[in-house]
């Protein structure tokens, strides 16, 4: 099974839902996908919603999708300042956060995590617009 995504505006933020096969191509096709979408819609906060999504990205994989999501962000001047927060589970979760690290250390304003509720915090996105039944997860 491939990787799949759906991007959606939900009130003050982009919601990114993906699942499937990690693979570090598609990965880096989505994060465009959601910066040109975060652009068009003047988004300043993105929640990515791994959850669903399966495999062991690689030390390698994890570098590299710091540093697309850096080039990506830095690249778009309207964009410069967005929040991105990731929610996943490991082992596609680097229990040493490696990637967020990269893409922090560029400049990123970044949050990778296995804690949805964690993650809607760091973003402050209001508890009615959050997904999941009830206002949260």
């Amino acid at each position: 099974m491939s990787l799949r995504f759906e991007i959606e505006v939900k009130g003050a933020y982009l919601h990114v839902l993906c699942g499937g096969e990690f693979d570090l191509e598609a990965v880096k096709d989505m994060f465009r996908a959601m910066f040109d979408a975060a652009d068009e819609h003047s988004m300043a906060r993105v929640l990515v919603d791994g959850r669903s999504l399966g495999g062991s990205p690689s030390t390698t994989d994890r570098y590299a999708m710091g540093v697309c999501i850096s080039e990506e962000m830095l690249g778009r001047a309207r964009i410069r300042g967005i929040r991105i927060g990731f929610v996943g589970s490991e082992p596609v979760v680097d229990s040493e956060r490696f990637g967020e690290t990269v893409a922090k250390n560029r400049g990123c304003t970044v949050r990778v995590g296995t804690d949805m509720k964690g993650i809607l915090d760091w973003l402050e996105i209001d508890p009615a617009d959050r997904p999941g039944v009830g206002g949260g997860e």
